[in-house]
């Protein structure tokens, strides 16, 4: 994704030809119920993508957007308990650092996307989850911040009573478009020729002179 030349190896991806994405897969890509656990943050998942992080940095670099979608459902269990706050469920960006956001670029707040179009199914709240109605919810949205992307992980906890129920879904890394980039010095030597079938025999046969 960085140009030839430009640094790291190729490594293999999914083409969404209907969205005109690029998808990298993960191993927790379906719902993962959160077993019951005791103490903050018990629940620890770490997600491990195919390509290394040099490589996925470099996807999301050469990139004009990139996103990553996230799910979290819920039974009396809260992603944030209020007054004071207390943060109970998180993602962890690229750099393994916790984020309490879950939609759009909003580090550093908590709120979800129900949050910002302040229609959360309790007023007062910014995620439907944080709110202590005995029922069924979701908060789902997308992450876009691509200097947090990708994510890495899922902390929660405590998840104690039998009456509380909490899952976690995380989509794919998904970018789209590319920017433009200054090639580095092509410095070529025969190694580079030697990797690419871009060459003429030509070239190639200049290098080796």
């Amino acid at each position: 994704p960085d140009g030839l030349f430009q640094g790291v190896t190729a490594f293999m991806v999914f083409c969404n030809f209907e969205t005109d994405t690029t998808e990298v897969e993960h191993d927790h890509e379906k719902l993962v119920d959160i077993p019951h656990c005791e103490g903050a943050m018990c629940f620890d998942m770490k997600i491990k993508y195919k390509p290394q992080m040099n490589q996925l940095e470099a996807l999301i670099n050469s990139s004009e957007a990139c996103t990553q979608g996230v799910r979290f459902g819920c039974i009396q269990a809260p992603l944030a308990a209020y007054y004071p706050t207390k943060y109970v469920g998180v993602w962890t960006n690229r750099f393994g650092e916790e984020e309490f956001y879950f939609t759009a670029s909003n580090s550093g707040v908590h709120v979800c996307d129900c949050g910002l179009k302040n229609n959360c199914s309790e007023a007062g709240f910014m995620c439907n989850c944080d709110s202590s109605t005995p029922d069924l919810q979701e908060d789902e949205g997308t992450i876009t911040n691509m200097t947090a992307l990708p994510i890495t992980g899922f902390r929660y906890g405590k998840l104690e009573s039998a009456g509380q129920r909490a899952f976690i879904e995380i989509g794919r890394l998904m970018c789209k478009g590319g920017k433009p980039r200054e090639p580095k010095s092509l410095d070529l030597n025969c190694r580079d020729t030697d990797q690419t079938e871009f060459f003429s025999s030509f070239i190639f046969s200049t290098f080796h002179i």
